[in-house]
């Protein structure tokens, strides 16, 4: 029996089992073209013979595309080297993660052969149908966090629970020089412990210096969950933003951010219940004010009632709908 949707793309390491884009795949009625059905599958990520992958897996969905009506790449900005095909019975979608207006023109023009482009803020909807391009904001979905909760683990971390513990994750779009500047400033503020997990070597080479951060190499995923889960805050400063694992982790498991009032943010944080800045010297403000918290339940029902994968799954199916209901197309 023909299926709807051949899901293309690759999950990348850096993503907890939890956390990824790539839980797209559990859309119903679906078939999933990874890694493992190419010949050269077994390149590591981040290695440059990643790229001869993704274009064995695009020219493999292009043969396959009349067994589908959609063929839907969810990590499309790693795929943008030729224009889709045109074909009258399926539609050919790309997900995009990053920011579209630092995109090179090749890329752009690629973007807008798709018949339709999903993207993760409102923002980025916004300017990709300024430039003629069919694109739909759907958000990121998030999975249940699940962990192994053990007081070991914040043992052999050195934790100490009397402080007001910061957690600060992840590489993508963040500001480091305002958590720089924010650990120095804060550095004799003996009751404030910031912890950075998963930094570049450089950045914690940086950070050795600064006696209120306590730097991490990438951890577990249980190690990580137990340490976010046990800090009283999760501080994300971004220069841009869509979706972000952080942010959708920290809120589901009921730990409040402490965000930049940015575009892209205010689609996924809950603006009732996490604490936002305008400035540095508004963030100074916070970080001096700030007392110990306790988990916000709030947060884990905004979560359940805006981000599941099954809200997700309704949005996409509405948007494939359209696609394929629009008989003006020539594709």
């Amino acid at each position: 029996m023909k299926k709807n949707v051949l899901f293309v793309g690759f999950r990348s390491p850096l993503h907890s089992r939890f956390g990824g884009y790539d839980r797209i795949v559990g859309y119903p009625d679906s078939d999933f073209l990874n890694e493992k059905h190419i010949p050269f599958g077994f390149i590591p990520w981040g290695h440059r013979g990643k790229r001869l992958n993704l274009i064995c897996m695009d020219m493999a969905a292009r043969i396959q595309r009349n067994n589908y009506d959609i063929i839907h790449y969810f990590y499309g900005d790693e795929i943008l080297f030729h224009d889709v095909p045109k074909h009258k019975k399926s539609k050919f979608i790309a997900t995009i993660h990053f920011n579209a207006e630092k995109l090179s023109k090749k890329q752009f023009r690629v973007l807008k052969s798709f018949d339709g482009v999903i993207c993760l803020s409102k923002e980025q909807e916004k300017y990709l149908k300024q430039h003629d391009i069919n694109a739909k904001f759907i958000p990121h979905g998030f999975c249940k966090v699940s962990f192994m909760d053990s007081s070991d683990i914040l043992l052999n971390l050195g934790f100490d629970k009397s402080k007001i513990n910061i957690v600060y994750s992840g590489t993508n779009y963040r500001d480091f020089e305002t958590f720089r500047s924010i650990a120095q400033e804060m550095k004799n503020e003996k009751r404030i412990v910031f912890h950075a997990v998963g930094q570049k070597d450089e950045v914690k080479e940086i950070l050795k210096s600064c006696q209120n951060v306590i730097v991490y190499d990438r951890l577990p995923d249980d190690v990580y969950y137990c340490l976010m889960h046990s800090c009283d805050y999760n501080f994300l400063p971004l220069l841009f933003a869509t979706a972000n694992n952080s942010l959708l982790e920290a809120q589901s498991l009921g730990v409040v951010s402490i965000l930049p009032l940015i575009n892209g943010i205010t689609d996924y944080a809950d603006m009732d219940n996490n604490i936002f800045y305008e400035n540095f010297d508004q963030l100074i403000e916070i970080m001096r004010k700030i007392k110990k918290a306790e988990k916000n339940q709030s947060l884990v029902n905004f979560m359940d009632t805006y981000f599941s994968w099954e809200t997700v799954y309704s949005q996409l199916k509405q948007f494939y709908a359209s696609l394929l209901n629009d008989n003006g197309s020539e594709r």
